[in-house]
């Protein structure tokens, strides 16, 4: 598999933590009364989806290697969305989980899911606070992938 460390020609570069959009309320169950966004990344995604690649890795495409990283697919995905020649079927969902290399505290989780259209859907959570769809620096990052908006694992 192909590890990307960035988007962008090279030299590439760490994509980082926005700090200049907003930030949404997360998982509420009532989000919908509140006019805020629920997560679309389920409590229950680290049993529901299959954990692939190595248990963690240094994600050098977000925030240039701060954070240990791992990675959540569809099952039925699993063997196919994260290969560099690979084409994703709809409805699959990709969750990347981040953990600070230094102090160990949990980083933002990554959420991308393949919608019926073909289009990607993106969103990026921390602790409670969800930012959901219309990342364009996501959506503008993952199109230089290699394969199917999806960069490849380290083996």
């Amino acid at each position: 598999m192909v590890l990307a460390t960035g988007c962008g020609a090279p030299p590439l570069q760490g994509v980082g933590r926005p700090t200049d959009i907003p930030r949404l309320a997360g998982p509420d169950p009532n989000a919908a009364e509140t006019g805020q966004t629920a997560s679309p990344v389920s409590a229950d995604f680290a049993t529901r989806l299959a954990r692939v690649g190595p248990d963690s890795f240094v994600s050098s495409g977000h925030a240039g290697g701060r954070y240990a990283a791992t990675v959540y697919v569809t099952p039925a995905a699993k063997d196919t969305a994260l290969r560099a020649d690979g084409v994703v079927a709809a409805g699959t969902e990709i969750v990347m989980t981040n953990v600070d290399r230094v102090t160990h505290a949990a980083g933002p989780t990554f959420f991308m899911q393949k919608e019926p259209s073909g289009a990607w859907r993106f969103a990026t959570q921390e602790t409670t606070n969800v930012k959901s769809d219309g990342l364009a620096l996501c959506a503008r990052c993952h199109a230089e992938a290699p394969g199917d908006h999806v960069f490849g694992l380290p083996e």
